[in-house]
């Protein structure tokens, strides 16, 4: 459940700016997918690693899964 709050804000947002009632240039499209598809694999990256590292008994939050999570952030 809290994968799929990000995930469908992300999605709204998408289909917010894309939308087919405006117009947008290729290159306004081109700007915000370029800007949204790093972070978006960013933060998957992020909940994968922190998913394998719960699947090993570990229940902390790992390194790499909060760098990436930063990094998404920033």
């Amino acid at each position: 459940m809290t994968f799929a709050i990000p995930v469908i804000i992300v999605i709204g947002v998408l289909a917010w700016v894309l939308r087919p009632g405006k117009k947008p240039t290729n290159l306004r499209r081109l700007t915000i997918l370029a800007t949204l598809i790093p972070l978006v694999v960013v933060a998957i990256a992020a909940v994968i690693f922190q998913l394998l590292h719960n699947a090993t008994g570990n229940v902390g939050v790992s390194d790499i899964s909060n760098i990436f999570l930063l990094s998404a952030s920033a």
